[in-house]
């Protein structure tokens, strides 16, 4: 959908045309439809009675088999023969089917149309009119008549009104069999009416009075167009009605009152009239041989059950059928509620629940649709796939499991009916957007069904269907990992869009989230890498590459072009999903790619864009990605191109929360509004005509700008962005479409409303998604995922964290984009990251439980030559006065930094947060947050294994025995696995274990004298000597796919020696702390320091050493707060002997932010029990203000002294004695615990059984 006109497939029918009897693409089945405002939802409760036969009146609606006359007919008097059709017509269905469900009422100033009957008490100050009608008792203009003014008589034969009519009276022939049978008149009738001076008001006529009335002609895209003064000021000259896809007879007229014409413009013909117009409404005088006659060459008459509008212009034309009829006599103007309206009117009142009831309608919607494709449809699909459009099933017809996927849409053609055919297309976009749709629906009612209907939806698309096969299935093609855009035709099949993969990449990954399902995440990861390696070096791929050129040049070809395309509509939705693939995966190529488009986009703003349908679609497109920029690198600039657009979106933003349609400069345009006349309906088009028109886009517009507002609400916590999502919602809910009539609608949102009439309206000039199109996924899947994401108080981003796709990386990325393709990193790249300028650091960090007092830590730092004042302020999830926590003015010097700190109690405060610190300095605006979930608990526990340490290799190669020859060869690549299987099983604090190798003792060695010898793990330039391990950098690996997942990493600062706390080892420690924060200190992950000599739990051997002990970290956090204020520095002891060193826990505690001893579960005989070990300590560190955390031990020693994995039994019992940790880690994560996917399994099968042990526990 929404392609360039050249690029969609045929959607006509190709055999011989019921209707215009033409070979090929008629476009007899296109049509274009408004439709009408609403009464206020009160005012139709008030009016509304339940009808006791409405069951029964109740039929199937399909499309008519509209068939012209025979040729020659139609000139004589009341022809009515058939020609039987070459073709199989479409379903018929009955002239009453829907309009034998109304109730009609005229007032003083208005019509009323009720869905059930409702009769007016008739005013007895105006007398009835004097008129007689010849049609059905379902028609909607005697039905109008006799609700409000009592009986009129009604004849079946024109020739009883006639005779029967009394004298001077008005009598409407209308069309009873429109539009198969036209009305029958002759000069008989016409000479007996005149005798009678009575005036006639004839429909759909078969003949006139001398004048040739040509065969029935199927209007396209013709309007009506308002051409003389008679119907007032109201509705002047020029001004454009719709009758839908209407049949008419050709009539020459010289001054019709209104006219069909192919015009352009949004509610006025701004081109002024073509040269080919047929008359629809005209007079012809009185003569010798007939009366005054009033003729409308279609059915008028139809306007409430064929939908035609806009509401505003047809009731003056009423008014003047009225008024001619009945001349002299002063009636009222009609007005009525149409069958298909909004849901409540623009100042109506909105329920308290409006938005849960929105969210239950329009995830009803995907059910009464009969979009769900039932295996008694699929060959009726697959012979109309050329045409593109089938009959709307009816009301009671069968609906499909999602396991043959689900239909387009609802196509902006409305019959004689009002029935709207469905667009039969099956498209990957729309199949994983409502596959999202019902698996929110199902998440939060608990419906099994719906989210049934959302996986086999999605195991339809991916494995079932031909998308991913041929070509795309092919791992030597170019276009092997692709999704084809559909599937119906060839046409569709060959299409290779980017936007259309990253929405189906977006359903998915939210379905998957949703039904915690992990089996598509392979093929996810596939066609994220397919598309990335066929985007070029700036970030941007073209609009669309078909399967065809990427056969013959290659993938690569695409990979290393160097061009831009500044469309966001085509671009910018994939960028975002690269941002989100960077966060899941680590894979640079992702974030370097996205952050490259995205900044040449922002500075391409405006002049240089090109849009699609419109500018502020491309506005809204670009929400998303720069939102999700903001949550991987919260900087400034980001924000400022985040509130640039925005700013900008929402200048257009009416009072009623519709967004109103821009467009750019036209010739930056790629699918303009018609420049002509000639070009109305002959390609894409906006829905408006030029800007200032009253119009909102929920197809292209409004549904991505829901999305985008509420996402970047949630990376900001901007009330801007809050408050502009809460209207937007609002204006949604009221707009949703109510119809009883037509099932099939209601519960769902057309593409076009006009917010100043408050109904459904628009230029209607789209060749393929026009005003009333109704799209299963781009308009009613995101619609409705947003609703639920509301209810849910969660974002999409938030929504996907836990997402398990990074585990298939390591088989996948080498073979799609393999290392000699990639950009060579710059060794001196990371001298020129700087730690950011602000952070914010919560002990523990997220999850923890409502049972402690967090400890909230704010760093600031000035890079400037002069001081800066910082007013500085800290909110819990958005940023508004309510929501203030701590606020602080600072002075920081220049080149320093400076910390701020408070204690947050998290009692009351269950759910999932987000603390945001804003830091203002003069025009400067600084922004950091860190996500906090508050988990309901009876204890400080989580009750969970917290964090790791993650050694790089064993100090004892006798403990490591069964695990460090695998950890010797682990890869950088390898490493970054092992975070993300950490992060799977929520261990998102990682403990590394030693920053240098040096195995020697405290007062064993001479490193004062004889210098330091050690051995890095990093590319030290202190110390190069490295370890000699197969990794290059594993410090920057590991955190840089803990920046992605928002894990935590503790900075190990050792080994100098063990258990070595003199003043050497501390002028040595804070030297390697200097190096570790310049090389690694920007990365947000960098959680604070570890220092790597161990201590017993006496804290040394003697007064001397407990006091050196006290001496050590008072300095070394001293030294290090000056390079992080925020940053907690921690120690792991063993907590045996306690009791020795009681003396000296206060000194230590008040210089220390973490201790997390172990040794609990195994207290030597003699001294305290585990649990009074744990109390004793957690009484010292509350004093002192310090935090426990636990190092749960996960081996046993084996008879050789070898470490393996403990059983779970031992784990769990440890986490259920001890539950009074803040935090609980564990010692040690590789080689005690491997995902079965991880290319590299230190320790082997007993490992991937303790952690598949554990995983089974969480999962319980």
């Amino acid at each position: 959908m929404l392609k360039p006109p050249n690029s969609r497939p045929a959607r006509r029918l190709e055999a011989v045309c019921a209707r215009c009897r033409q070979k090929g693409e008629c476009g007899c089945l296109r049509s274009s439809f408004p439709l009408t405002p609403a009464l206020s939802r009160r005012e139709r409760e008030r009016r509304q009675t339940v009808s006791d036969n409405s069951k029964h009146q109740r039929r199937e609606a399909g499309l008519l088999d509209v068939l012209p006359l025979p040729a020659g007919e139609g000139r004589g008097e009341g022809e009515r023969d058939r020609r039987t059709p070459s073709a199989a017509p479409l379903r018929p269905t009955c002239a009453r089917s829907v309009s034998a469900r109304l109730a009609i009422a005229f007032t003083s100033a208005f019509l009323t149309l009720h869905t059930d009957p409702v009769f007016a008490a008739t005013d007895a100050s105006t007398a009835k009119p004097a008129l007689v009608f010849c049609c059905r008792a379902d028609n909607d203009f005697y039905r109008a008549a006799t609700a409000r003014l009592g009986e009129f008589p009604r004849f079946e034969r024109a020739a009883d009104a006639i005779a029967q009519a009394p004298p001077h009276a008005g009598v409407c022939l209308l069309a009873d069999d429109y539009p198969n049978q036209r009305t029958s008149l002759n000069s008989a009738l016409l000479t007996a009416a005149k005798q009678k001076d009575l005036r006639l008001f004839v429909e759909f006529p078969a003949w006139l009075p001398d004048i040739e009335v040509g065969t029935p002609r199927f209007a396209e895209w013709e309007r009506a167009v308002v051409t003389s003064d008679t119907f007032g000021t109201d509705l002047p000259p020029l001004r454009i009605l719709a009758l839908h896809n209407c049949s008419f007879v050709p009539v020459p007229a010289a001054e019709p009152h209104l006219v069909l014409a192919r015009v352009a413009g949004f509610d006025t013909a701004v081109f002024g009239l073509p040269k080919e117009t047929f008359p629809l409404l005209f007079e012809l005088a009185e003569t010798d041989t007939h009366g005054p006659l009033l003729i409308a060459t279609t059915k008028l008459s139809q306007f409430v059950t064929a939908r035609y509008a806009p509401t505003d212009v047809w009731r003056p034309v009423w008014k003047m059928v009225l008024g001619w009829t009945c001349p002299g006599r002063e009636l009222p103007e009609p007005a009525w509620t149409p069958t298909v309206r909004p849901s409540f009117g623009p100042s109506d009142p909105l329920p308290d629940a409006v938005e849960a009831q929105a969210l239950r309608r329009g995830l009803e919607w995907f059910r009464k649709s009969k979009l769900l494709l039932h295996p008694s449809r699929e060959s009726e699909i697959l012979q109309r796939a050329q045409a593109g459009v089938a009959p709307c099933p009816a009301p009671d017809g069968p609906i499909g499991d999602g396991s043959l996927g689900i239909l387009e849409g609802l196509l902006s053609r409305i019959g004689p009916e009002g029935r709207q055919p469905q667009t039969i297309a099956r498209r990957g976009d729309c199949t994983a957007e409502s596959a999202m749709a019902l698996a929110f629906g199902g998440k939060i009612s608990g419906d099994p069904q719906n989210l049934n209907l959302a996986k086999n939806l999605l195991d339809y698309w991916y494995f079932t269907s031909i998308a991913r096969k041929g070509e795309r299935g092919d791992p030597n093609h170019g276009a092997y990992g692709l999704i084809a855009w559909g599937i119906s035709t060839p046409a569709w099949l060959v299409a290779n869009y980017g936007d259309d993969n990253a929405r189906l990449l977006l359903g998915t990954m939210a379905t998957a989230a949703l039904t915690g399902e992990a089996r598509w995440d392979e093929a996810m990861l596939l066609c994220l890498l397919a598309n990335l390696r066929t985007t070029g070096q700036l970030g941007f791929r073209d609009d669309r590459i078909d399967v065809g050129p990427l056969g013959t040049h290659g993938w690569k070809h695409f990979f290393d072009r160097r061009f831009t395309s500044f469309a966001p509509h085509y671009e910018c939705y994939l960028w975002a999903c690269y941002l989100w693939a960077w966060h899941k995966t680590g894979f640079e190529l992702f974030r370097e790619r996205a952050k490259t488009a995205l900044r040449l986009t922002m500075e391409a703003y405006p002049d240089r864009w090109r849009w699609t349908n419109g500018l502020q679609q491309e506005r809204a497109r670009m929400l998303l990605p720069l939102a999700w920029l903001v949550r991987i690198e919260d900087t400034p600039e980001h924000r400022a191109w985040l509130r640039r657009l925005a700013t900008d979106l929402l200048a257009l933003q009416d009072t009623s929360g519709a967004l109103r349609e821009e467009i750019g400069a036209l010739e930056r345009g790629q699918l303009k509004p018609p420049q002509s006349n000639e070009q109305y309906g002959t390609g894409e088009t906006p829905v408006l005509q030029q800007n200032g028109d009253p119009v909102c886009d929920l197809l292209y517009t409004s549904n991505f700008a829901f999305l985008g507002l509420h996402e970047a609400a949630a990376a900001t916590g901007d009330a801007f962005y809050s408050q502009a999502a809460d209207k937007l919602a609002r204006f949604l809910c009221r707009i949703q479409i109510q119809s009883d009539a037509h099932p099939e609608l209601d519960g769902g949102w057309f593409r076009a409303f006009d917010f100043k009439r408050w109904e459904y309206w628009a230029s209607n000039g789209d060749a393929g998604w026009g005003a009333w199109c109704i799209e299963s996924g781009w308009t009613q899947g995101w619609i409705t995922s947003v609703l639920a994401l509301r209810q849910m108080k969660a974002s999409l981003w938030d929504l996907t964290a836990d997402s398990k796709i990074a585990r298939h990386l390591a088989a996948l990325r080498p073979k799609m984009i393999p290392d000699e393709v990639l950009p060579k990193p710059s060794g001196a790249a990371a001298e020129h990251r700087h730690p950011p300028d602000i952070s914010l650091t919560l002990i523990p960090p997220s999850p923890v439980t409502d049972q402690i007092t967090l400890d909230v830590r704010a760093a600031l730092r000035n890079r400037g030559t002069n001081a800066k004042t910082f007013d500085a302020a800290i909110y819990l999830d958005e940023e508004a006065p309510a929501n203030l926590l701590h606020r602080a003015q600072v002075e920081v010097k220049p080149g320093a930094s400076l910390g701020l700190s408070f204690r947050f109690p998290t009692t009351g405060r269950t759910g999932s947060h987000r603390l945001r610190l804003v830091a203002r300095s003069g025009a400067e605006t600084l922004h950091c947050s860190r996500p906090l979930e508050i988990r309901p608990a009876q204890t400080r526990s989580t009750g969970r294994i917290d964090g790791a340490w993650a050694g790089l290799y064993h100090w004892s190669e006798q403990e490591g025995r069964l695990w460090n020859a695998e950890l010797k060869q682990m890869s950088d690549a390898q490493w970054r696995e092992l975070v993300r299987a950490m992060r799977e099983v929520g261990m998102n604090v990682i403990v590394l274990g030693e920053a240098f190798r040096n195995q020697v003792y405290v007062g064993q060695h001479a490193i004062e004298k004889d210098g330091y010898h050690g051995k890095a793990f990093y590319p030290s330039r202190l110390f190069p000597d490295r370890v000699d391990i197969a990794a290059n950098d594993p410090f920057e690996a590991i955190l840089s796919e803990a920046d992605a997942h928002g894990q935590q990493v503790f900075m190990p600062v050792g080994l100098y020696a063990w258990f070595d706390f003199t003043a050497g080892s501390l002028a040595w420690h804070c030297r390697i702390a200097d190096e570790l924060w310049a090389l690694y200190g920007h990365h947000p992950s960098f959680y604070g320091w570890y220092v790597t000599e161990e201590i017993a739990g006496n804290l040394g051997e003697n007064e001397a050493r407990r006091a050196e002990l006290v001496e050590f970290f008072r300095a070394f956090r001293e030294h290090v707060r000056r390079l992080a204020p925020d940053k907690p520095v921690m120690l792991a002891s063993n907590c045996h002997s306690v009791k020795q060193g009681l003396a000296y826990y206060p000194q230590l505690l008040r210089h220390l932010d973490i201790l997390c001893p172990f040794g609990f579960h195994r207290m030597p005989a003699g001294d305290l029990t585990g649990e009074e070990a744990a109390a004793l300590l957690q009484r010292l560190c509350d004093e002192a203000g310090a935090h426990l955390w636990l190092d749960l031990e996960a081996f046993l020693f084996a008879p050789d002294g070898a470490l393996y994995p403990r059983p779970l039994d031992g784990l769990v019992s440890d986490l259920k004695r001890f539950p009074t940790f803040e935090k609980i880690l564990c010692y040690q994560f590789p080689g005690l615990f491997s995902a079965p996917w991880m290319s590299r399994k230190p320790g082997g099968a007993a490992t991937v059984k303790l952690y598949e042990d554990y995983q089974h526990r969480l999962g319980r």
